[in-house]
């Protein structure tokens, strides 16, 4: 049977595996060993004896009475009577309200939403408020427990010393148990009146569940009912019995009872409605401010010709968030105000005049259906407007895509002219069919959707403007890095304010498609769709949050190798090889760091890491073995530095310089712009010429014969002046001329030059070579040709006979003429074609 040699790496493997077994038995042996254990009752303390009553009766005393002014400070109830007032009072109002409206199941969309906002709203207000009563309940629970166990305490430690029959001071043990028990007293009362509070807050939260309960319902039944036949069709004479007289006294009771001022809204949100405010006029007077340093700007063209509608715009847009409930028409405020911003910031954006005026018709339309919304419009007389709003539609969307094929309008336009048609040709056919609830919110969907993708243009160009003038401003340029870095992070910056956009954007769309109600919810709703695989749900969320780290990690190990560049590496002047070894090296630990984060977010225990390297290091000792040795050898490459980028070698007898030298492999260039990839194992294990390894000086020889006969000291001097004269060639070492020997046919010579770089050793030794020749030229050396002595041993005696009597050659001898050469070729063909 051969013999078979142990494998290093399977010895260790298995000394590591016999170690470590019996530990984590003995450590699983002492865990079951503490989990059975019998519990060990606690020691008591003992009492302590009578010279401790008095002081400690002082302390106790003390702190009874800070215990009663805490409790007193909090038994003031009237602040609490005071919100749950408010709350109970904005919580009728708001029944009021939709007792005044009607049925919920006849409300429009948006009302639904608005009144299920400010709903909720009110229950996370009662909801802090029984949150803070129940804190401080749970406080004095915990203070009524404290006291009774003093109040035990020391009535058992005076039954002990009357046991022991010693003398102690009856008053002190009296004044605590009395001073104990009336703030005990105290504490039930208070806690009493704070549970009288709890049901208060319980009854208001019950009460504002059923309210949304009931929204949540008619919102349910709205969207079951989307694609159902809700109302009479045009086409029949019900919906023209339901044209009455009332209608119009509907409306203008509708109107009455809208809130216009609305100033439960300005006085919940009046410091909001003051930092935007604030918000407009600090922008519109900084626009103002730096107009100048901003007019070549072509993306915040529109945005300096408007100052006062861009700071609105802005101050709308990024705190609009920050008002938890508005009602319909606050809300209708802010998008009158916004949009009107909006058209006049687009003015400069779009260029046509037709674009224009749509996007002018698209912002009236919205507003108007708006507004329709916010006076509760009959029904009958909504779908009357939807209707002739789709026709109007129609006809300006046609003539609009006619001028726009002839005018050649860009890609995007044409196809949104398309689906815009389309979407109005729906809501007219359902509008007509008796789909009122859904053509109704097929507009509204529309509408939003094209002012979404509007401002999602506007801020896109609005940031990219912001990157680029915030980039280009002197004191930043006047830093090194901006200054090599500054268009490269522009970039980075802009592709990312991209994405952030364009992804806030999608989900926007979502939840209005949806019809969700806050951006938070919808995305949380978005983050988990997604599909199981086996035990583990992959969902959006969880892709979204490797694609930002991705990005993340990539653009900081840019900007830590930038920096690096700029602020260590420009300052110190180190070496090209230790500065991409230590940028390689940030690079990969970056990119480590971004994995581990990856690996956690996709819910892998780090803990297992450990036995990952395990299996690892099994598959390194079978089967990695090349990878772990060109890492390893990268890693002294990296470090040791035989090799550096840009050093110039000679591998497999070829010139080649070194481009990059990576973990595993080294990339190398030819002279004919060929690109090598060579394993770092064999840079290490072979030999290698390195040409520039300490110095980049390069020696070349040109070998040089000369006739028999010249002169040699003429020879030599010419070779040192035509090799001193090329600019490339260096004064130390000096060129040196030298004669090597005696050749077959010349006089040979060495002509031995030192060049600065490898870079010029095929050129100069050409234009040396040529300046030696017109120099030989012109002084009368001869380059002489190969020389051969022929000796003639056997020839045929009428030759040499004719030779040496200076006669010709006789005819027989001479060779035929060409002509006749032919023919006698041309005549044994000819025999042989016979023959055959």
């Amino acid at each position: 049977m051969p013999h078979i040699a142990p494998r290093p790496a399977l010895f260790v493997l298995l000394i590591l595996l016999l170690l470590a077994a019996p530990t984590s038995v003995l450590r699983a042996l002492a865990q079951e060993s503490d989990a059975t254990a019998a519990p060990v009752a606690p020691v008591p303390e003992p009492l302590p004896g009578i010279a401790e009553v008095v002081p400690r009766a002082a302390e106790l005393l003390d702190q009874a009475r800070q215990a009663l002014q805490r409790v007193e400070e909090g038994a003031d109830h009237q602040g609490w009577l005071d919100s749950f007032d408010a709350s109970r009072q904005r919580q009728e109002q708001l029944q009021q309200r939709m007792t005044d409206m009607g049925d919920p199941a006849g409300w429009s969309y948006e009302q639904l939403l608005e009144m299920r906002t400010q709903l909720l709203e009110q229950r996370r207000v009662l909801a802090g408020l029984f949150d803070n009563v129940s804190q401080r309940t749970a406080e004095l629970d915990q203070l009524r427990g404290h006291w009774n166990e003093q109040r035990d305490y020391w009535q058992q430690w005076r039954k002990q010393l009357r046991e022991l029959g010693a003398p102690y001071p009856e008053s002190e043990f009296k004044e605590v148990v009395s001073q104990s028990q009336a703030l005990l007293k105290r504490i039930t009362t208070v806690s009493q009146d704070k549970i009288a509070l709890q049901k208060k807050a319980t009854e208001l939260i019950d009460a504002n569940q059923v309210l949304v309960r009931q929204l949540d319902s008619a919102l349910r039944t709205l969207r079951t009912q989307t694609f159902k036949k809700n109302s009479n069709s045009l086409l029949s004479r019900d919906f023209y019995a339901e044209l009455t007289p009332e209608l119009l006294q509907q409306v203008r009771t509708n109107s009455l009872q809208v809130n216009w001022k609305s100033r439960d809204s300005l006085r919940a949100g009046w410091w909001i409605l003051l930092l935007q405010i604030l918000t407009t006029l600090v922008l519109a007077s900084l626009i103002r401010h730096f107009r100048h340093l901003a007019q070549q700007d072509s993306d915040w063209r529109f945005l300096i010709c408007h100052p006062f509608s861009s700071g609105l715009f802005i101050a709308i847009v990024s705190l609009g968030f920050l008002y938890s409930a508005p009602t319909l028409v606050w809300r209708f405020y802010q998008v009158v105000l916004a949009l009107l911003a909006a058209c006049i910031l687009l003015n400069d954006i779009v260029t046509a005049r037709r674009h224009r005026l749509l996007i002018w018709l698209l912002a009236s339309s919205y507003l108007l259906s708006l507004l329709l919304q916010v006076i509760n419009l009959p029904l009958t007389l909504t779908r009357l407007y939807f209707v002739l709003l789709s026709i109007g539609g129609l006809l300006v969307l046609t003539q609009l895509y006619r001028q726009g094929r002839r005018q050649k309008d860009a890609w995007p336009l044409m196809t949104g002219l398309r689906i815009g048609k389309g979407l109005l040709l729906v809501s007219l056919v359902a509008q007509i069919g008796g789909y009122s609830t859904f053509s109704s919110r097929l507009m509204d969907i529309s509408f939003k959707s094209a002012f979404a993708l509007l401002v999602a243009v506007m801020l896109q160009k609005l940031v990219r403007g912001a990157i680029d003038f915030l980039l280009a401003r002197r004191k930043l340029q006047s830093l090194p890095f901006f200054r090599r870095f500054g268009t490269t992070l522009g970039e980075r910056l802009k592709v990312l304010v991209r994405l952030a956009i364009g992804f806030s954007c999608l989900i926007f769309l979502v939840q209005i498609w949806t019809g969700g109600d806050r951006f938070a919810s919808t995305w949380q709703r978005v983050a988990g769709w997604g599909l199981h695989l086996g035990d583990y749900h992959l969902n959006i969320g969880t892709l979204a949050s490797l694609v930002l780290i991705v990005y993340l990690t990539s653009g900081f190990s840019w900007l830590v190798r930038s920096l690096f560049d700029v602020e260590v590496v420009g300052p110190k002047f180190l070496d090209s090889g230790v500065r991409e070894s230590i940028k390689t090296l940030l690079h990969y630990l970056t990119i480590l760091v971004g994995l581990l984060l990856c690996l956690g977010t996709l819910g892998v225990n780090l803990q297992n890491i450990a036995v990952i390297a395990g299996a690892l290091s099994i598959g390194i000792g079978f089967g990695l073995q090349n990878i772990v040795n060109n890492f390893i050898s990268g890693l002294i490459l990296l470090f040791e530095r035989p090799i550096k980028k840009g050093d110039l070698i000679v591998l497999n007898q070829e010139w080649a310089e070194v481009k990059k030298i990576g973990l595993r492999s080294t990339v190398v260039e030819t002279f004919n712009k060929a690109e090598i990839i060579v394993p770092n194992s064999d840079l290490i294990a072979q030999q290698v010429t390195n040409l520039t390894y300490s110095n980049t000086q390069a020696r070349v020889v040109i070998p040089i014969g000369v006739a028999y006969g010249s002169d040699l000291e003429q020879v030599l001097r010419i070779l040192q002046e035509e090799g001193a004269r090329h600019p490339r060639v260096l004064k130390f070492p000096a060129p040196s001329a030298l004669f090597i020997g005696f050749g077959a046919s010349s006089l040979d010579f060495q002509l031995r030059l030192w060049l600065s770089s490898p870079d010029f050793v095929l050129s100069v030794p050409s234009d040396v070579c040529i300046a030696i020749y017109k120099r030989f030229a012109a002084e009368g050396i001869e380059i002489p040709f190969p020389q051969q002595d022929l000796h003639l041993r056997s020839v045929d005696s009428s030759l040499l006979q004719a030779w040496r009597s200076s006669q010709p050659v006789p005819d027989a001898l001479q060779p035929a003429p060409p002509a006749q050469q032919e023919e006698q070729q041309q005549g044994k063909d000819q025999q042989q074609q016979t023959k055959g």
